[in-house]
C-alpha cells in the first residue's frame, strides 16, 4: 500500500499543478511583528473548486513529498464590484502556513490566520489568479523543540494556482500526514 502510495504521488507530481511557475507569481511574504521579513515561492500550485462557490489552494514550495513550506488558502466568497466594500478589516479566506524545518528528528510548524483574498480571474476558471491581503498568522501547533522565528505575523502576496480538485485533495492528505508525523497528533490543514 506504501508503494502504491509513493507511486501515485510521484505520477501526481509529473501532471497537473503548476511547477515552476514565472517569478513573481505564488509567492507569500510573512512580515512578523517582531523579527526579519521571509518570503516563499512555491513551485507547486493548485486549487480546487465546489459547488458552495469556495476555493481551496495549496502552494508548495520544494519537492511536494519533501516540501519546505506550504500554504493552503480557503476562500469562503468572492468580492462584488461595487458591492462589497475592500477595506483591511475585510476578510474572506482562511489561511494555514506550514514550516517543516531541516531538523533530526523531523519538525513541522503549522501558523493560522484569516485575511482578504482579491480574486483577479472568475471563480472556476482553469487557472486562479489573486492576492492574498494582510493576512493574520500566529503559530497553532508545533513540533515540541520548533524556534518560532515567525510569532505573530502578517502575510500577503500574489497567488496563481492551476485548477486541478483531484490533485488539490492528494496535496491536502499528503501534507495532512506529513504533519501528523512529525507532530505525533493530527491537525487540520483546510480549515
Amino acid at each position: 500500500m506504501k508503494r502504491v502510495l509513493t507511486l501515485l504521488l510521484m505520477l501526481a507530481g509529473l501532471a497537473g499543478c503548476q511547477v515552476g511557475l514565472p517569478l513573481g507569481d505564488s509567492t507569500l511574504t510573512v512580515r512578523p511583528h517582531h523579527g526579519d521579513v521571509q518570503s516563499s515561492r512555491f513551485q507547486t500550485a493548485c486549487y480546487s473548486y465546489d459547488d458552495h462557490h469556495n476555493l481551496t489552494v495549496v502552494l508548495i514550495e520544494g519537492p511536494a513529498d519533501s516540501p519546505r513550506r506550504a500554504a493552503t488558502i480557503r476562500v469562503f466568497w468572492q468580492p462584488k464590484t461595487g458591492r462589497t466594500p475592500l477595506d483591511k478589516t475585510a476578510t474572506n479566506a482562511t489561511i494555514r502556513y506550514i514550516v517543516f524545518p531541516p531538523s533530526d528528528p523531523p519538525m513541522a510548524a503549522v501558523y493560522g490566520g484569516a485575511g482578504f483574498v482579491n480574486p483577479r480571474s472568475d471563480e472556476g476558471d482553469a487557472m486562479f489568479r489573486g492576492d492574498l491581503w494582510q493576512a493574520n498568522l500566529r503559530l497553532s501547533d508545533a513540533s515540541e523543540d520548533f524556534q518560532d522565528a515567525i510569532g505573530v505575523a502578517d502575510i500577503s502576496g500574489p497567488i496563481a494556482a492551476q485548477r486541478d480538485d483531484a490533485r488539490t485533495r492528494l496535496l491536502l492528505r499528503q501534507l495532512q500526514q506529513q504533519i501528523t508525523r512529525r507532530l505525533g497528533y493530527p491537525v487540520m490543514v483546510k480549515r
